[in-house]
């Protein structure tokens, strides 16, 4: 985060280009059109996978290394 600008209470506020409004609006447009954001619209963005889809059946991610750490503790 810059910090190295000075804060002045009764400075002007800054008003935006209405070309840059103009073009951001563009931009919203475009992106909510694409075929991305309209396949999201379509489905079920709340659903998720079961965990047991990606959660190997040992409990570990590397069962080898899981083992070689518990034998390890155990020494």
């Amino acid at each position: 985060m810059d910090l190295s600008f000075s804060f002045d209470r009764d400075a002007e506020p800054v008003a935006w280009q209405g070309d840059l409004a103009v073009l951001m609006i563009g931009v919203r447009a475009r992106q909510s059109a694409s075929r991305t954001a309209v396949a999201q619209a379509a489905g079920d963005a709340v659903q998720r996978p079961a965990p047991s889809a990606f959660a190997p059946e040992n409990g570990s991610f590397n069962g080898q290394v899981a083992a070689a750490i518990t034998r390890w503790k155990d020494e």
